[in-house]
This record gives C-alpha cells, sequence and structure tokens, in this order.
C-alpha cells in the first residue's frame, strides 16, 4: 500500500493544490451570482411556476377532452344510441345494446367511475349496470338540476357526491354532462362520473415536490382537489394566496392554483437570504446526486412508454431498433409511425370489406342466391350507402369480348384500370341519361348493371324505360371508339318487384348465350332470340358422321361440307353450350376416325391440330371465328394426308379401286375377293394398301357408302325397303337392316319416319 501510494503522490499532490482553489474560486463566484441574481430567481421561480400551472392545466384537459369526445363520437355514431332516445319505449335488446356501450367506453376509460343515460321521454336512466326509473335513481336531484340549466354544449361540473347503489358507495365525482340532441337537451342526457381521487393522484403525480401544492377549483370558486393534504372541501379561490400562479382552463373553466406551501419558500429567501451561500456549496457536493436522481425520476415516463411499446411491438422490436440503432425518442418515433401505418391499413381493410359486402348482397339479389324482400333490401341498401327506392328495375350484362386476349394482352394492372374504366364509364352514361345505375363485377368478364327507375308517373317512366334501351348502344360505341377491344351487352328486361331480378339476370345471361350465332360487339335483346326458329340438335349429329367420313378419307367435297355445317349451326339458333356440344361431338368424331391412318399422320395429327382445335373450342365466341380459325388447321393436315398417300407405291391404283366401289357398290358380287382377282392383288394385301391410303377398311367403306345411298333413297322415295336393299347391292333385307341399324343407330323404317 506504501508503494502504491508513492506511486501516486504526485497526482495526490497535484489533486489537492487545485481542489482548494476550485472551490475557493466557485465559492467566490457563486457568492457575487448569488447576490446580483437573487432577485432574478425569485422571478424565474415564479415564471415556471405559472408555466407549471398551465402544464397541470393541459394535463387535466387532456385527461377530460378524450373522455367528451368518445362520448360524442358515441351519440353521434352509434345508431342504437340514436334511435333509443327518439324510441318511445325502449326494447329489451337496445337497452343491452346501451348497457354494453357504456360498459365498453368504461373499459377504454378506465378513470372514469361510472356512466349512465337518462331518457326524458319515458324517464328512464339506464347505467352500466342499472336500468332503473328516475324516480328510484339515486342521482335524482343532479339530473333534474341539470335539465333545469339551459347551458347546452360541454359541461363538466365542479365536485360533487354519487352514491352508486349498486357498490353501495358515495365517491366525490367530477361530471361530464352531454344533452341530447346538443342544440336542446330536450330528449335526455349523458352522465359520465370520475372520481376526484383519480384526477388529484394524476395531479399529486405531476407534482410531487413536497413544498409545492395544487389546488383546483371550478368556475364558481368551489373546491375540487388539491395535493395538499389538510386541504378542506370549504376552501374556495379567494382563499389562496395571491403568490400562488392561477390558470384558467378554457374548457372546463376550471382554476388551477399552484405554490410553494404556506409561502415558505420565498419567505425562507428573504429571512435567510446568505444561507444560501453555504447551500450552494453543498450544492456541489449534491449536485450530481441530485442530477442523477432528477433525471431517473423525469425519465420514469419515457420508460413507461418504452415498456408498453416493448409490449406491444414485441415482434417488432429488432426491426425498429435496426434502422440506425435510434435513441428512445426516435424509437418511440417509429413505433407511432408504425401504428399509424396499421390504423390506415385497417382503414384501407374497412373500405375493402364495405366493397366485399356491397358486392356480395348485389351477387345475391340478381343471382337469386336466397330470397330477398322489399324491407331487406331497402335496409341494405341504406346500410351500404347506395339507392333504395325505385318503381321499376331493369337489368343488363356487359361481357368482355375474348376475354381470353384481353388477359393475355393486359397486366393485371391494366385490366383492373380498364374494368375501372368501364364501371365509371357506363354510370356517368346512365347519370348523363339521369338514370340511377348500381354496377358490380359478377365475374372476371361480366359486369353486371341493375337500374332503379324512380319515376311515379308513368309517361316519365316510359322515357326512362326508353333511354334504358338506348344505353347499352351508347356502351358499345363508346368502348369501340375509345379501347382496343369490345364487348357484348345482354338485355335482361323490367320489373317493378325485386324478387323478379334474379329472371332478368336469367334473362341477360341467356341473351348472351347466342354471342356464337349473333356475334360481338352488339346488343343482344331477348325478343331476337324467339325472331328466329329453332332446329332439332339430331340433324346436325347424323351430318358429323358424314363430314368426318369425308375428310378422313380425303374427299375435296369436305371443304363444301364443312361450309355447310357450319351455316346450318347458324340457322339453327342454338345457345352456345348445344354448338360446342356438337363442335365436341364432331372433334372426337373425327379424332377417332383420325386414329385409323398410319403412325406418323395420327402422330402429327395428336400434337399438333388437335389441340389447336381442343383450344380454340374452349376460347371461341362466334361461329364465324371458329370456322375462320380451325379451317386452316383441318385444311393443313388434309394436305399432309393426301402428301404422304401420293407418296406411296400403288396409289392410283387404289384410287381406281375405291372409284370402282365407286360404280359397282350395287352388286351383290362386290367382294374383296372379285377387287383382288380383278386387280390381280391378293385380297391381305389389297386390304392393307386401301386402309393406309383411306384410313379404314374395304368392308366399312362399301358399308358406309350402300348406306349413305340408302339413306338418300329413304329420304326421297317411297320405295319399300326390300327394294332399297336389292338397290345398294344386299339380297336380303334383314342384312340390310342389321348393317343399316349398327352404322346409324336406327332401323330404315324408324330412319324414314
Amino acid at each position: 500500500m506504501n508503494i502504491e501510494y508513492k506511486k501516486k503522490l504526485w497526482f495526490y499532490k497535484t489533486l489537492f493544490s487545485y481542489l482548494p482553489v476550485f472551490f475557493l474560486v466557485t465559492s467566490i463566484l457563486f457568492l457575487i451570482l448569488f447576490l446580483a441574481f437573487s432577485e432574478n430567481i425569485k422571478k424565474t421561480t415564479t415564471k415556471s411556476n405559472e408555466f407549471f400551472v398551465m402544464q397541470i392545466n393541459q394535463s387535466v384537459n387532456n385527461i377530460l377532452s378524450p373522455v367528451e369526445k368518445m362520448v360524442v363520437n358515441e351519440m353521434l355514431t352509434n345508431g342504437t344510441l340514436n334511435r333509443s332516445f327518439e324510441a318511445e319505449d325502449l326494447q329489451k335488446y337496445d337497452i343491452y345494446e346501451i348497457s354494453k356501450a357504456l360498459k365498453k367506453l368504461i373499459l377504454n376509460f378506465p378513470i372514469i367511475e361510472s356512466a349512465y343515460i337518462y331518457y326524458q321521454g319515458n324517464r328512464l336512466v339506464i347505467s352500466d349496470s342499472v336500468f332503473t326509473p328516475l324516480e328510484q335513481f339515486s342521482d335524482q336531484a343532479f339530473i333534474e338540476e341539470q335539465l333545469s340549466e339551459r347551458q347546452i354544449g360541454s359541461s363538466w361540473t365542479g365536485r360533487r357526491m354519487y352514491t352508486d347503489v349498486r357498490k353501495n358507495d358515495t365517491q366525490s365525482v367530477v361530471s361530464l354532462v352531454k344533452k341530447y340532441p346538443f342544440h336542446t337537451g330536450s330528449q335526455g342526457l349523458v352522465v359520465i362520473n370520475i372520481r376526484v381521487d383519480t384526477v388529484q393522484a394524476m395531479v399529486a403525480e405531476m407534482s410531487s415536490l413536497e413544498t409545492g401544492v395544487v389546488h383546483i377549483f371550478d368556475g364558481e370558486g368551489s373546491f375540487i382537489l388539491s395535493t395538499e393534504q389538510s386541504a378542506s372541501t370549504a376552501y374556495r379561490a379567494a382563499d389562496v394566496d395571491d403568490a400562488y400562479a392561477k390558470s384558467t382552463s378554457d374548457y372546463t373553466g376550471w382554476e388551477v392554483y399552484s405554490g410553494f406551501q404556506n409561502g415558505r419558500m420565498f419567505a425562507f429567501f428573504a429571512v435567510f437570504p446568505y444561507f444560501w451561500v453555504v447551500l450552494g456549496l453543498v450544492s456541489i457536493g449534491v449536485g450530481a446526486i441530485w442530477i442523477i436522481f432528477i433525471t431517473r425520476r423525469n425519465y420514469k415516463p419515457i420508460e413507461t412508454i418504452m415498456k408498453r411499446l416493448n409490449e406491444t411491438f414485441s415482434l417488432k422490436n429488432r426491426d425498429l431498433f435496426a434502422k440506425g440503432n435510434p435513441d428512445e425518442i426516435r424509437f418511440i418515433e417509429l413505433a407511432i409511425v408504425d401504428l399509424m401505418e396499421q390504423a390506415n391499413k385497417f382503414q384501407s381493410r374497412q373500405e375493402e370489406d364495405l366493397i366485399r359486402i356491397r358486392k356480395g348482397f348485389f351477387k345475391e339479389t340478381v343471382e337469386g342466391n336466397r330470397p330477398i324482400e322489399l324491407e331487406e333490401w331497402k335496409h341494405e341498401m341504406r346500410r351500404l350507402g347506395l339507392k333504395e327506392t325505385f318503381d321499376k328495375i331493369a337489368f343488363n350484362v356487359l361481357e368482355i369480348d375474348k376475354y381470353y386476349e384481353f388477359t393475355a394482352v393486359y397486366s393485371d394492372k391494366d385490366q383492373y384500370l380498364l374494368k375501372f374504366i368501364l364501371n365509371s364509364v357506363v354510370q356517368e352514361i346512365a347519370q348523363n341519361h339521369g338514370i340511377h345505375a348500381w354496377t358490380e363485377w359478377l365475374s372476371n368478364e361480366r359486369l353486371g348493371i341493375l337500374y332503379m327507375i324512380d319515376d311515379p308517373d308513368e309517361e316519365a317512366a316510359k322515357i326512362s324505360s326508353q333511354k334504358i334501351r338506348q344505353m347499352p348502344e351508347n356502351y358499345i360505341s363508346w368502348i369501340k371508339d375509345n379501347l382496343k377491344f369490345t364487348a357484348t351487352v345482354g338485355i335482361g328486361g323490367e320489373t317493378d318487384q325485386i324478387d323478379d331480378v334474379p329472371d332478368l339476370y336469367e334473362s341477360a345471361m341467356q341473351a348472351l348465350k347466342y354471342k356464337p350465332i349473333f356475334g360481338n360487339d352488339r346488343v343482344i335483346h331477348p325478343e331476337e332470340l324467339l325472331a328466329k326458329p329453332k332446329t332439332e340438335i339430331f340433324n346436325h349429329v347424323e351430318f358429323v358422321g358424314t363430314l368426318a367420313h369425308t375428310y378422313r378419307s380425303g374427299n375435296p367435297t369436305w371443304h363444301s361440307q364443312y361450309q355447310a355445317f357450319f351455316q346450318n349451326l347458324r340457322s339453327g339458333m342454338f345457345p352456345r353450350e348445344d354448338i360446342v356440344s356438337i363442335i365436341h361431338y364432331f372433334l372426337y368424331y373425327l379424332d377417332r376416325s383420325m386414329n385409323e391412318l398410319s403412325n406418323k399422320l395420327r402422330e402429327s395429327w395428336q400434337q399438333r391440330t388437335m389441340p389447336a382445335l381442343a383450344e380454340l373450342l374452349d376460347r371461341f365466341e362466334t361461329l364465324e371465328e371458329f370456322e375462320k380459325r380451325s379451317y386452316p388447321l383441318l385444311e393443313s393436315m388434309s394436305d399432309e394426308i393426301q402428301r404422304q398417300r401420293d407418296n406411296q407405291n400403288n396409289n392410283q391404283m387404289i384410287h381406281d379401286v375405291r372409284q370402282y366401289i365407286d360404280e359397282n357398290y350395287a352388286s351383290p358380287d362386290l367382294s374383296l375377293n372379285l377387287l383382288s382377282r380383278t386387280y390381280n392383288l391378293s385380297p391381305s394385301y389389297l386390304s392393307q394398301l386401301f386402309k393406309d391410303e383411306f384410313g379404314e377398311k374395304f368392308v366399312d367403306y362399301l358399308v358406309g357408302i350402300r348406306i349413305e345411298k340408302a339413306k338418300k333413297l329413304l329420304q326421297n322415295t317411297s320405295e319399300p325397303i326390300q327394294d332399297i336393299a336389292n338397290k345398294v347391292g344386299y339380297l336380303h333385307a334383314f342384312s340390310f337392316i342389321r348393317a343399316f341399324k349398327k352404322l346409324v343407330g336406327k332401323t330404315p323404317g324408324e330412319f324414314r319416319k
């Protein structure tokens, strides 16, 4: 130890040489400064006290003001609360909802001791736990006193006694009184009670100095609370020392006084002014400790905020602190920004929910998923902020043409923008015609348009109906002139009953099913569907087999038959699903027939032509479109088949064989053996060449020709079946009938009928 002390001897000498000079100089400077600025300190202390009392006043306002704002918000936005003031008789459910709202208010603001609502119409009081007549309510006198006053708007009372019957407890409270309605207060009032002890504890926490005291009086000078334990309720504002700083609240009208107990602070300055010289020296020693203590005490609010934020953002702390290693203030700022973002997201989610609810109700109304009565319709429309009254309703469906191309050309963002434009254009055109239109997207490509005519005058209603019939043409014209795609509108009709809307929707959708017949970029009226006669689909199904056979065999007449096939479909007035079924059956029949060709041709058909035709069948919208786009595919495949046949040996001979069959099909002696002898080939080889060339067996081809000729004779003549059988190469009628039924599916007699 001695050696260690000697090593630091110069340090201690230097230290003790400067310390006396330091203390002497600081003491002299402190004395001079004290004598020069003692009066200034007194003035500064007074100003600080005034600022402090303003802070307390503002803090009290900050405690009470949110309570009033929440009460006003509930009175303005709570539908049950608004209706209850105007209702002659409150239902149990309404009482429950009101009591629930009061409990929620007390839960949100723990400083609230109790709350109740008085209804002037039936003289009833509802609190968070009590429902009683005014005459049996413990606060009857206060209610009657408030009703007799003419003051309108915000009213925070002074200190008063309130007895809670449920708790069997009497407490000193201050009360917020809000009359309803605000401008008259004729229907009742809302009373919020806050315990004086609660406010006093908050004020005491802000004024923690033992020498400091805070008094609060109401606008009439009556005592409310004090941080001085000995203060009496009889204490009035007039009794407060003039040395106290005073601040009057513009919000509550309360007066806040702050000063030192019994004026001891400034008296001490006057009696013992020079004592502060010694006190200043002592302050140098204890200043550091005091600063640490005060800093720690002042840091507590920030520490409390940090603790709460840490609980709230327990999963996000690392993310927030990662942003530049922020201090506490920066962290609080980031947390507030995050809370604001969450609030904005919540508001956006609410708006999205409203849009989703509106769209869901629209679809329920038009699709008829559940019955909707008129009163329910009006209630939901009011809730959604939409027009509820009508004399007539009309409905249309606008469908984007070639939607698969629309999705391929435009990005998701552009699609959303274009659909928004379509929606806006429809509503703007309707608005320009004086018609209210409610529009919602029923699916990706279909926009439902519900028109509401509110013209009780019959002549005016006719004019509005005529406008509604004209507007779809305006939609089509505008889209064609301003956008790079087209649309088709299906007309649903009109009704004066809300439960008939699903029928209008079905009518409009039915009209759109005939787009393959009528085409795109137009308006389809239900009357047009009745104007053209419809044919039986069976006639076209029969023709499919003939067309597929002609195509597969390479007969060039398939071109004209293909055109005739689509011409017959156009004149048949079939809806889209029937047309798709017929074409699908044709492709199925053709695909099955093509499987009898060579491997190379089958592979080309299955990998190139058939997938392209299937995709076209899924996407086509008009018959003209399918015919124009499918014809090159079939023609290309037909050319490929023909090229392969031309490259094979004995091609001409096989064609001669087919020609021989076409000319001699009526001969009962025509057979594969006869042909093999005629052309000097073995029957098996001839059969193989025939199948490779034409895709079917010799026997099937011969039967097919005979049956086709027989069908024409059955249709165009009245000859007996036995004679027809002989003319097409059958010696026995039963053989002909069996072959005919196997190929056609009917007996000759049934076919003739």
